[in-house]
């Protein structure tokens, strides 16, 4: 094969070794130890291929092979680059233009002659097929051919100042980056760059956002016509778009500052698509001057567009994520508190991950008492606003304290302490937002209601603290976020409880466990709600603390009741009742001694089964 091969490496022990190989290939080999020289022999000389190390003295490898692949005539000429360090294969060797790059091994040289037959056995492109960006396309094709020296040297001059202008151009993209949590202040810093390429009467920017907007700066100095500044533009986002019907979008004037003259009409225009993993949107630039656009400015915008895609892309993203943020925070803040959904929010996905799954929460149930028969002397409208006033007081003392609305049933409200986000304390603070809700009774308007004769507004409020299945429950249709399991059930029934034993608030025994001191608390039974055979201990629990005498009386008959001592536990009961004559458990409880005097419960463990819900 009579073929001239270009071999320029500066290790003489390695040139050796590769030119001898390719001199049993037959190939007539000429060795430079110097990129310049090996370059300054090629702009004189036909060569059928060029083999390079990427580092080399004067002239780096990669250096050579961007200036032969971009300035020279022959840029069709197979240009291999090696090295024996496969580091060298980086970004700019990758994006160098060389045919092939090759990692020799072990000092072996065969990948390297394969490469090389492989440049030869590939028929050459009838058209230069070099991949050049754009803002360096226009200007490679205003340079001279480097035929000599002082051309090469100046090729090179030329070279390292598109390096460093490509270099600028990318450095002011990155640098939008900071902008892209307002859309607004990003697209002014983006037509402050591009003011900064050149000085341009109007500028505007169609996004291809939810709604779309048209950014835009100095149009308003071009006079009004069909052929306006904003019918062209939008006839180019349509034609970019491929969305040829018609659209409705918001505008939004940007100011940057710059003074711009009055003027009929504008002479110079250019649009450019801006895509990043889809379509982002045009950006549209016009001047009063003819021939405005220079080469480089024009290659220069071409660039700037093709890369600004993945700013504004991001900055989109952020804004639709920020108004799902907005309108979720504005969804949920009716039923949980802010710092809830900040939290959630704040939280790795590791803490998100909480959902689905068994915790230990504070269940809360309220329910207004003779409801039912309120609402049956009440007009619908007088019902819902009343409830709508109710629920809003109720729901904000709640969230005050760290709880969150599982659900309205009927005017029953079920709060959660401990879900979706959890505290050391969620008993205490369902316990706090039942007295809460309670002491602000006197305060709710009824206005609005007509009560039955010889009903009173009151409430009945249980708590309970215990295991619950927390998650996303419901079908393909529906889904809610609540707590299921034994522990909502008990809550319920010690709200029901409230109505029994004449008192606003019951706690469970494992509720009044995980409370923090300082509750006015005293026991007032054992109970077997329906579906239990186990006992729980309930509690009252008042805003002012019960009359001593009282206090002590009630759990003495209690203890006596427990133990079966009915006829001892009568007589505390009876006084209790001359302590608070109207107390309705005492009550109860005397009715109950009376009865189990006359027959005792078999198999009595202290706890009363209940029946009923």
């Amino acid at each position: 094969m009579d073929k001239k091969i270009v071999l320029a490496e500066s290790s003489a022990l390695l040139t050796q070794l590769i030119s001898s190989r390719l001199k049993d290939e037959s190939f007539d080999v000429m060795c430079f130890d110097d990129g310049k020289e090996a370059g300054m022999y090629i702009l004189d000389n036909n060569v059928d291929c060029i083999l390079s190390d990427v580092r080399l003295k004067t002239i780096s490898g990669t250096q050579l092979c961007c200036i032969v692949k971009n300035y020279f005539e022959r840029n069709s000429v197979p240009f291999i680059l090696f090295s024996t360090d496969s580091a060298d294969n980086d970004f700019w060797t990758k994006h160098s233009g060389a045919n092939h790059i090759v990692t020799l091994e072990r000092n072996s040289v065969e990948n390297l002659v394969l490469a090389l037959r492989e440049s030869f056995s590939v028929k050459p492109p009838a058209e230069e097929n070099v991949a050049v960006e754009a803002f360096k396309r226009n200007e490679a094709a205003a340079l001279p051919s480097a035929r000599c020296e002082t051309d090469l040297t100046l090729t090179v001059i030329n070279e390292i100042e598109r390096s460093r202008h490509y270099y600028l151009l990318l450095n002011s993209i990155l640098g939008l980056s900071p902008f892209v949590h307002d859309t607004d202040v990003l697209v002014k810093e983006i037509f402050k760059t591009i003011r900064s390429l050149c000085t341009f009467d109007a500028i505007a920017l169609f996004l291809n956002d939810e709604p779309l907007c048209f950014y835009h700066t100095g149009i308003d100095h071009f006079a009004v016509t069909e052929n306006s500044f904003y019918k062209i533009c939008e006839k180019d986002f349509q034609s970019c778009s491929g969305n040829l019907a018609g659209f409705s979008c918001r505008t939004k004037e940007i100011s940057d500052g710059a003074e711009v003259s009055d003027g009929k009409d504008f002479n110079s225009y250019l649009h450019f698509p801006i895509d990043g993993a889809s379509f982002i949107g045009t950006l549209h630039i016009a001047s009063k001057r003819s021939a405005f656009f220079t080469d480089k400015e024009s290659s220069s915008l071409e660039y700037l567009c093709r890369n600004l895609g993945f700013v504004l892309e991001e900055a989109v993203r952020f804004r639709k994520s920020h108004l799902v943020e907005s309108r979720l925070r504005s969804a949920f803040s009716k039923f949980v508190p802010a710092e809830i959904i900040d939290d959630l929010i704040k939280a790795d996905n590791t803490e998100k991950k909480a959902s689905n799954e068994k915790r230990k929460v504070a269940i809360l149930i309220c329910d207004i008492r003779n409801f039912t028969n309120i609402s049956e002397v009440n007009q619908p409208e007088s019902v819902v606003d009343f409830l709508n006033g109710y629920f809003t007081r109720m729901v904000s003392i709640i969230k005050k304290h760290g709880g969150s609305i599982d659900k309205f049933i009927g005017d029953a409200i079920m709060a959660i302490f401990g879900a979706p986000v959890s505290y050391v304390d969620n008993a205490s603070r369902a316990a706090d937002a039942a007295l809460e809700m309670i002491s602000v009774l006197p305060e709710i308007s009824l206005s609005s209601l007509e009560l039955p004769a010889g009903v009173k507004f009151d409430v009945g409020i249980g708590v309970h603290y215990g295991e619950v299945i927390v998650g996303n429950i419901g079908c393909e249709d529906k889904i809610d976020y609540t707590v299921i399991g034994d522990s909502v059930n008990l809550a319920s029934r010690l709200e029901g409880l409230t109505k029994q034993y004449g008192v606003k608030i019951i706690l469970s025994e494992a509720a009044k466990e995980n409370l923090r001191a300082g509750y006015n608390l005293m026991q007032v039974d054992t109970v077997k709600v329906k579906g239990k055979n186990q006992g729980v201990r309930i509690y009252r629990s008042d805003l002012q603390p019960l009359n001593d005498a009282y206090v002590q009386v009630y759990e003495k008959g209690l203890s006596m009741y427990m133990n079966g001592a009915f006829s001892l536990a009568l007589s505390y009961f009876e006084e209790a009742l001359r302590h608070s004559p109207e107390d309705k458990a005492a009550c109860l409880m005397k009715q109950r001694c009376v009865e189990f005097m006359e027959k005792k419960p078999e198999n009595w463990d202290g706890a009363i089964a209940l029946t009923s819900k």
